[in-house]
């Protein structure tokens, strides 16, 4: 068995389309690294997980993403925003590839995964809302106002 290490891959690309704009990178980004990168582009990820410090390739490919999603806002990997996965032996491109969708949650399967493309979106803010002493009367009566906030 072998161990690589992509933590030096780090290189980012920018492409624009009639589809938005895309960015390319390379696996051994961390959400920290790449959500600053894109950000002084005046851009950013629609929907992110709450662990900045994670790889973002590895996360995409074993489905970590899922948990940071809401009722409006899937994993980044079911909202068909993943457009390009670069192997090592061979490239998989969305609207290229038929069944594209199936390749992306490969736990490594298909190969070493040396970057990725995702779209993204002009650079927006958060509101959180915490809701502190909530009894459980209070939330059942508003739950789908408070869910939905």
């Amino acid at each position: 068995a072998a161990h690589l290490n992509l933590a030096k891959m780090k290189k980012i690309q920018y492409s624009k389309s009639g589809n938005g704009t895309t960015v390319k990178f390379d696996a051994g980004l961390t959400y920290s690294e790449l959500i600053s990168a894109i950000a002084k582009e005046g851009l950013a990820i629609q929907n992110l997980p709450s662990l900045p410090h994670i790889n973002v390739v590895g996360s995409m490919i074993t489905a970590i993403m899922d948990r940071g999603h809401s009722i409006r806002f899937k994993p980044v990997w079911s909202q068909k925003l993943i457009s390009y996965l670069q192997m090592a032996s061979e490239n998989f491109k969305s609207g290229e590839h038929i069944g594209f969708d199936h390749y992306l949650i490969n736990f490594g399967g298909l190969g070493v995964v040396t970057a990725m493309a995702i779209k993204v979106e002009p650079k927006f803010m958060v509101f959180k809302s915490i809701y502190q002493d909530l009894d459980w009367d209070t939330l059942f009566a508003n739950f789908d106002k408070i869910m939905n906030k």
